[in-house]
């Protein structure tokens, strides 16, 4: 006598109802069942779980893509060395010009690319006779030379003709910069003759530090 698993036609029912259900839409990552998708007509295509982790991860890239690629740009002025250095040290308030602009905020500081030697005749001058400032010049003259890059920021507060500042020389525009900060890694690139406009990374402008 034949049991119920021996009849062709029930073994096909049993077999039916254990297959997936085709028309279920699966998630492209695990596989579960489909409840989500970014489409607004289109069908689901992730799972809950899933998605929530896809979309975290999709909002840290864009956010990290949108700092990487945010540049500004701003006016850059050519220093020779080590007064570029001296300016960003906070060492040299003061940057002589025989010309004036009207233009007043952060300026970049680029190192040009020929060191001015008078600067250890001035180091020595400073010591001898005592200067306030031998001190500070005589460190920033040990670090390590820079040139031809950009090396930091400093606001640029105003030109004035009569500046008191030590650094100030006769019949020259003194032109006055405050809270200057140094860049971690200096931007490599030839400079230009008076104010002239660039472009760099905002990480690097926000990163910018004081020097101790």
């Amino acid at each position: 006598m034949s049991s119920e698993t021996d009849n062709p036609a029930v073994e096909e029912i049993e077999l039916a109802n254990h297959q997936p259900d085709s028309d279920v839409p699966r998630c492209r990552e695990c596989g579960d069942k489909a409840e989500v998708t970014e489409h607004p007509d289109g069908e689901p295509e992730y799972c809950v779980p899933c998605w929530r982790v896809i979309r975290t991860l999709r909002a840290r890239r864009k956010s990290e893509v949108s700092v990487n690629e945010t540049r500004i740009t701003l006016p850059c002025l050519s220093v020779r060395p080590p007064w570029a250095q001296a300016i960003v040290a906070g060492v040299k308030d003061v940057e002589n010009r025989s010309w004036k602009t009207l233009y007043r905020g952060p300026v970049l500081i680029h190192a040009s690319q020929r060191f001015d030697p008078s600067a250890h005749d001035l180091a020595r001058c400073l010591e001898e006779a005592a200067d306030p400032r031998a001190q500070a010049f005589r460190a920033m003259l040990g670090r390590p030379p820079v040139s031809s890059a950009i090396i930091g920021v400093a606001d640029l507060r105003a030109i004035v003709r009569d500046s008191d500042s030590p650094w100030a020389e006769e019949d020259m525009f003194h032109w006055r910069f405050e809270n200057p900060r140094s860049f971690a890694q200096p931007i490599a690139g030839a400079g230009r003759l008076r104010l002239w406009q660039t472009t760099i990374p905002a990480r690097v402008l926000a990163t910018a530090r004081r020097q101790s």
